[in-house]
């Protein structure tokens, strides 16, 4: 049976793109840590871990219930409040900008990324659960990414985080897409299979092992695989 026709790409950055080392945020904050003593706080930087990885437990237990998205401001003055420090827009911008670059240390494309989309030379866009809205934008500058992609759709800019439906929605409307005619890929099958599916999106997932959920005719077990698979569907 022959695959419908796919014009346009969405993807998911976080694990699809790019590859992030998830310990970073629970354990190497070093410059958010000096910042924080530079606020007043007498805590180390283990100490400092410790509360901040219960904080983000907190924000991801009641965004996984909402699916609203919390904005690094939120987790930076819910843990300047629990070190009694001042919560001022100036502190909690500068506890974000040095935790952003703390975070920023264990994210790297994934080699062959952008050699891969240049051949595929299909419009693409971005649409990406995030904390921070400029985190996205300026990891695609930082690796020779941004001419690749013609937008970029957040969950902290739009409200709401994957998979709820809105999202895809917005996605759509800003590329002035029939949901027939897109791709959506990503590396988890709630967000990036199941969500653009009720969306009408067709979709594949980037898993190097099967998915209960997923079809195996809609899994490629590495990113750079989209090619030959796509290779087998029309495109125009």
């Amino acid at each position: 049976m022959r695959k419908p026709v796919v014009r346009y790409l969405l993807f998911d950055f976080f694990g699809t793109l790019v590859r992030y080392d998830r310990e970073v945020r629970a354990t190497r904050i070093s410059q958010a840590a000096e910042f924080a003593r530079g606020l007043g706080c007498t805590a180390n930087e283990a100490e400092i871990a410790h509360e901040l990885a219960a904080v983000w437990r907190e924000l991801e237990r009641d965004a996984k219930q909402t699916l609203r998205e919390p904005h690094w401001h939120t987790a930076a003055a819910r843990l300047l409040e629990r070190f009694g420090l001042p919560c001022e827009r100036r502190a909690m911008t500068g506890f974000t900008d040095a935790y952003h670059a703390d975070w920023c240390e264990g994210v790297e494309p994934i080699p062959g990324i952008r050699e891969m989309l240049l051949r595929l030379g299909l419009p693409a866009a971005i649409v990406t659960n995030t904390y921070y809205p400029p985190l996205v934008p300026g990891q695609l500058r930082r690796f020779g990414l941004a001419d690749s992609f013609q937008s970029i759709t957040t969950s902290v800019e739009h409200g709401f985080r994957k998979p709820h439906p809105t999202i895809y929605q917005r996605a759509l409307a800003a590329a002035r897409l029939d949901p027939a005619d897109v791709l959506f890929v990503g590396d988890d099958a709630e967000c990036d299979y199941h969500g653009p599916k009720a969306a009408g999106i067709r979709a594949v997932v980037v898993s190097p092992v099967p998915v209960a959920s997923v079809p195996e005719e809609d899994r490629i077990g590495h990113i750079l695989e989209l090619e030959p698979w796509l290779a087998t569907t029309k495109t125009c």
